[in-house]
């Protein structure tokens, strides 16, 4: 069997082609190439109730988070290891340098 690859479309490009693609409707109506009351025009008016409903989900998974959001601090595991080594080192150094104070 053949794979089927799917081109990622981000948020704001399907934003913006539904908008080229409701002006080229509004054109269509504006200009009456289409009947404001044709059966074409009121699938269309279902399409926008669902994209209107679609929209509204998405907001709710993606949207403002009530109360404010809370930011994690986030390192790398390599960065955790080099920062753990060097306090390692330091610590050591400390001890070796206070065990030495008294040769100088």
């Amino acid at each position: 069997m053949s794979a089927k690859i799917l081109q990622f479309v981000s948020r704001s490009d399907q934003l913006r082609l539904r908008g080229e693609r409701n002006y080229s409707r509004y054109m269509l109506v504006t200009k009456r190439f289409v009947a404001g009351d044709s059966l074409e025009r009121a699938q269309w008016q279902k399409e926008y109730a669902e994209e209107a409903r679609r929209d509204a989900e998405w907001n709710r998974r993606h949207g403002p988070v009530p109360g404010g959001a809370s930011v994690l601090l986030w390192r790398h595991d390599s960065q955790a290891t080099r920062e753990e080594h060097w306090n390692a080192h330091a610590h050591r150094l400390g001890q070796w340098s206070r065990s030495h104070a008294d040769d100088r």
